[in-house]
């Protein structure tokens, strides 16, 4: 499982999101993302973690979303 996080602003709760590495991999490309490690550990958004998470509902694959705490 690959972990991406959420967080709309910094009022707004946390999300852990953890997706299937293939899978995930498969939604990157599709998205013309070739670098997925590079992406991962430097470039994403929240936004990009809600559009991955919007694809994997599309295409009826699961994914678990985990509230974090401060």
């Amino acid at each position: 499982m690959t972990k991406m996080y959420f967080q709309k602003n910094e009022e707004s709760p946390l999300y852990l999101f953890l997706f299937n590495k293939k899978k995930l991999i498969k939604v990157l490309n599709y998205f013309g993302i070739s670098d997925w490690r590079y992406f991962l550990k430097n470039v994403y958004t929240s936004d990009d973690t809600e559009a991955v998470a919007e694809e994997f509902m599309l295409r009826g694959w699961r994914y678990k979303k985990v509230l974090i705490e401060v």
